[in-house]
């Protein structure tokens, strides 16, 4: 082993000492944050890959290995995802276990389940048996005992929808089982990369780039061959970015791969730096492929996203757009007038860097996120045309000063739209066109103090009941 794999071992186990709750802190020490990326700008009127008829946007890919009793739940999370534009496969590895075979022998059953079923290869095998027949856009491999999110998918895909540069977008990691916290992921960065894998393995990333880096490395089927993988891709210049939400969930049990990953860590290290020595020897090679990051944001970034088909119509939805965080109250009343026969979908415009919670609940979507500013009311619009939505409110106290609402020109240039309101305070006037206006209490509750409010109430509680009637859109 050379002297450089040495000193960064030696580096490495130095951090892994460090207790849990101060090593975030000392990894900003050592790595502190790079200024924000400058990068230059280059428009495009379209994306870079348009979905084609029958096509999936998505494959998600789970190889399985004897982990038959964790399975369903992981295919559970992908079928309850925001964006059902999906295509699942599974990959039997060569599963032994009784339960699992019997699960197995189930999915064989199942119309929406691609199955494939092979010797035991090892997982970074088995993710490339599944990258070779993925017809999607997009790929992400999801780990048998892991589930994700019901936004995840949608919203890492809007990020690279909307931004061509990025060619990969994962999100910060929520720790379940015999440990309980919040993994911080951060955004690819190849000189960090050298001395920890900071990217999910549930990371999203576009097909043809998985496929130009050859697919995951088959010879590391005892661990890292993410952390390899990533490595290869960014040395190639693609470009990585994280949502700073906690929207995969990873179990921690004694079985878990990385755990037995982690007692050979020395030895797979090795692997992964003679793979790929360049990366780690030559700093101006990584300068390099920073400096080659481009912004290149896409003119219409749901093209691929705009067919109504691709989202769960089953059940009506309130929309509530907040342009600042949410005052205690607001949430826990609108929710309790809009009861049990409609969704509740919280959206966050403007920007913010936090993950802003009220009431224990964070926004559904953090706009900043996911999208430039100057796409926060297309992606109301966006909502409103492609989800069975029957009501949008605005929660706006400025609007006056700061003018009309995120998305409210928006709203009003379609042909049919669902009831709009404001929920202001009682001493402004509320813009022109609306349906209702609700004033804010000084408890975060609302009142509504006119014919409008009346009439948004009526709409939304017709009867002394918490359930939803909506008039006919």
């Amino acid at each position: 082993m050379s002297f450089a794999v040495t000193r960064l071992l030696v580096l490495q186990q130095l951090v892994l000492m460090i207790p849990k709750g101060l090593k975030e802190t000392v990894r900003a020490v050592l790595f502190p944050a790079r200024p924000p990326l400058a990068a230059p700008v280059e428009w495009l009127d379209a994306p870079l890959v348009r979905r084609q008829d029958r096509q999936p946007l998505v494959s998600v890919i789970i190889p399985c290995f004897n982990y038959g009793r964790f399975l369903g739940d992981a295919i559970a999370s992908v079928r309850a995802q925001t964006l059902r534009d999906i295509e699942i496969i599974v990959v039997d590895d060569g599963s032994t276990d009784a339960v699992t075979q019997d699960v197995m022998a189930a999915l064989e059953r199942v119309d929406d389940i691609i199955l494939l079923r092979q010797e035991n290869q090892g997982a970074p095998a088995a993710r490339n048996a599944g990258l070779r027949i993925a017809r999607g856009i997009y790929v992400c491999c999801l780990d048998a005992d892991d589930t994700m999110e019901p936004t995840y998918l949608e919203k890492c895909v809007l990020l690279m929808e909307g931004n061509a540069g990025v060619s990969l977008a994962y999100s910060w990691l929520r720790v379940t089982g015999s440990e309980e916290r919040v993994w911080k992921s951060e955004s690819l960065d190849l000189d960090r990369l050298r001395y920890y894998n900071h990217v999910s393995i549930s990371a999203v990333f576009r097909r043809e780039a998985g496929l130009s880096g050859g697919g995951f490395c088959a010879a590391m089927r005892e661990g890292y061959e993410d952390w390899e993988f990533w490595l290869r891709l960014g040395a190639e210049g693609h470009r990585g970015e994280v949502i700073p939400e906690p929207l995969v969930n990873y179990r921690r049990h004694p079985a878990a791969f990385m755990n037995r990953a982690r007692k050979r860590h020395a030895e797979l290290f090795d692997t992964i730096y003679r793979r790929n020595k360049a990366v780690f020897e030559d700093a101006g090679a990584r300068r390099a492929v920073r400096g080659g990051y481009r912004d290149r944001p896409v003119s219409d970034p749901f093209a691929n996203l705009n067919d109504p088909g691709q989202y769960d119509q089953s059940r009506l939805a309130v929309v509530l757009v907040l342009s600042r965080a949410a005052p205690p109250g607001l949430l826990e009343g609108i929710a309790l007038m809009v009861g049990d026969a409609a969704a509740l979908v919280v959206v966050r415009v403007g920007r913010t860097e936090t993950l802003e919670t009220t009431g224990g609940r964070a926004p559904d979507y953090i706009l900043s996120h996911v999208l430039a500013p100057g796409f926060h009311g297309r992606f109301i619009r966006h909502l409103v045309m492609t989800r069975p939505v029957r009501a949008v409110l605005w929660f706006d106290p400025d609007h006056e000063t700061a003018g009309e609402p995120v998305g409210w020109r928006e709203m009003l240039g379609l042909a049919e739209t669902p009831l709009l309101g404001v929920i202001t305070r009682s001493d402004r006037a509320p813009p022109q066109g609306i349906d209702f206006r609700m004033t804010i209490r000084p408890d975060g509750g609302v009142d509504g103090d006119c014919e409008e409010g009346r009439r948004l109430k009526m709409a939304l509680r017709p009867k002394a009941t918490s359930s939803l009637t909506f008039p006919a859109p």
